[in-house]
């Protein structure tokens, strides 16, 4: 895999010293491709999965879009685990231009989440969720559900950056469905912020890394987070959401791992096997845009409201850890 090195004294300074450690960044285009997820990536990604949660370090599922996959965000998170001494094994599925609720609509992305028994599961909705009712009603569901799926491993919901000042989203007055557009990134990364804390509140099982606030302070700061299209990040902006997603991270595996009674790796000393700082993306193809979809997915009981005017989602669950599925998924 091509890497180039980044250093920013701005970058450091706002996200923490800790971040000077972490300055090797997955090389990728200025613009982001938008990947669609196939069989074949799907495929691998199950196993993955099956390696990743046999594997003695803690196993994270990341569930996200091309905020996600953009410069491999979780294989920064892991490499952020390695600078501290530690080791996470991590798997991702993901696609551009999906939201959170179809992505969970899919029965093989189900299966994956029940089929394996995860350490932590962190969530990436779309960046404009909470600009609109119904999206924001449905994310609510969706995060819901998941959490339900997984338990009693913890979800991590990152808080999507907005877009920057100069994006043309803000020269919109309405959004879809007669929605007021906010008026710029420090009212969008607050309706944003807003939205993801109170499912955190409501569930304990739940928690949020706040990238939207820290980027949001580290623009102002005069940091370069945005790529190009000013709307995704660069790779500055994609070691500042690593940074954030594992300190957020970190400790909720030590308290899943202390509550199962089992020694993680995450603290120095010896591991507890061989540590992978590597990440399975499952994601190929390329187009663009933001979708919404439809489809079913597998719960204990039922899971409504997933997706806007379709059916309850159902299907049994299964035993966490029994390798016995694929895995499909899509998101922003």
């Amino acid at each position: 895999m091509m890497r180039s090195h980044l250093w920013s004294g701005g970058l450091a300074r706002v996200a923490g010293p800790a971040l000077a450690c972490l300055l090797a960044v997955v090389s990728a285009p200025a613009e982001a491709q938008l990947r669609l997820l196939d069989d074949v990536a799907l495929a691998k990604a199950s196993e993955r999965a099956v390696e990743a949660t046999a594997a003695a370090a803690p196993a994270v599922l990341f569930v996200g879009n091309s905020f996600t996959y953009q410069h491999d965000v979780p294989d920064l998170v892991a490499a952020r685990a390695v600078a501290e001494g530690r080791s996470i094994a991590t798997v991702t599925v993901a696609e551009g231009g999906a939201r959170l609720a179809r992505t969970l609509a899919t029965p093989d992305v189900a299966r994956l989440l029940t089929d394996h028994d995860w350490d932590a599961v962190v969530l990436q909705d779309h960046s404009t969720t909470a600009l609109d009712p119904a999206y924001a009603r449905d994310s609510k569901a969706a995060v819901a559900y998941v959490a339900r799926l997984v338990a009693p491993a913890p979800v991590l919901l990152v808080t999507p950056w907005a877009r920057a000042a100069d994006h043309p989203l803000y020269a919109r007055r309405w959004l879809r469905g007669g929605v007021a557009t906010p008026d710029g990134p420090g009212a969008m990364t607050a309706a944003t912020a807003a939205h993801f804390d109170a499912m955190a509140e409501d569930d304990p099982r739940i928690a949020v890394a706040p990238v939207a606030r820290r980027w949001l302070e580290a623009s102002a700061a005069g940091v370069m987070l945005y790529g190009p299209d000013r709307y995704h990040a660069s790779p500055a902006g994609a070691v500042l959401a690593a940074e954030v997603i594992w300190t957020a991270l970190a400790p909720l595996i030590e308290l899943r791992s202390a509550a199962a009674g089992v020694a993680t790796g995450l603290a120095p000393g010896p591991a507890r096997g061989p540590a992978t700082g590597s990440t399975m993306a499952a994601t190929t193809g390329a187009t663009t845009g933001a979708t919404t979809g439809a489809g079913s997915a597998a719960a204990t009981g039922t899971a409504p409201g997933i997706v806007p005017g379709t059916a309850t989602v159902t299907a049994p669950r299964t035993v966490p850890g029994s390798a016995t599925g694929t895995a499909t998924g899509a998101a922003e």
